[in-house]
């Protein structure tokens, strides 16, 4: 056993494939001496940015070229996960808080249906029709759980269907829907981006946190 810990191959947990940049902050001084200056503040979550990039913005759609990127407020050609940079367009796009930069050539998964499980935190209204503040890095959203498929067995991995009743520490598969469009990935593809919290609209207080699965396909 001491062998195979020490020569097993330890993956990354940076994923440098897929782009993704949520925007956390929108910089305009609207100064003299900076006029005209938009930037977009945040973390690389994942992948390589470099200037001239054809990047589309989401839920938007709307698309552009990257000019400039800043780290550290040095001008660089490339930035990557985990550097926090600001990223400059060719365009004066309508971007705010939680819209995601992503190169046009590979794009996340963009739904208001989602599927996800969950690992419970704190007791709150767990059935169809339940109402949820969706934190998802920078974005927050409203939305409704759909249907619960299951809760997770822990004990025997057993799947069991329209379970009674949900308490702390539960595992549940669920299906969401959200108020508006998300841009996201699988958790098992971009951790990053695949995960989430669910939070009680009147408390504040985080109830459950979610990992992505898919988008939801309508029969």
């Amino acid at each position: 056993m001491l062998e195979y810990l020490e020569t097993v191959a330890v993956a990354s947990d940076r994923n440098f494939d897929d782009p993704r940049f949520q925007v956390q902050y929108v910089i305009r001084p609207k100064s003299e001496e900076l006029h005209d200056y938009r930037g977009y503040a945040g973390q690389i979550q994942s992948g390589i940015y470099r200037v001239g990039d054809q990047v589309t913005v989401y839920p938007s759609g709307l698309t552009s070229k990257i000019t400039k990127i800043e780290v550290n407020q040095q001008e660089v050609e490339e930035a990557f996960p985990p550097q926090a940079a600001v990223i400059h367009l060719a365009d004066n796009l309508d971007i705010s808080r939680g819209n995601m930069i992503v190169r046009s050539d590979n794009i996340p998964n963009i739904s208001q249906d989602l599927e996800a499980i969950l690992c419970v935190t704190d007791n709150a209204d767990f059935r169809a029709g339940g109402k949820f503040l969706l934190q998802h890095n920078s974005a927050l959203v409203k939305c409704a759980i759909r249907a619960i498929e299951y809760k997770l067995d822990i004990e025997t991995y057993d799947h069991i269907p329209n379970p009674d009743s949900i308490k702390l520490n539960d595992l549940i598969k669920v299906r969401l829907r959200t108020s508006e469009p998300l841009a996201f990935d699988a958790y098992r593809k971009n951790r990053r981006t695949g995960a989430f919290i669910l939070i009680n609209e009147n408390t504040g207080q985080t109830v459950a946190g979610g990992m992505l699965e898919k988008v939801e396909e309508e029969v």
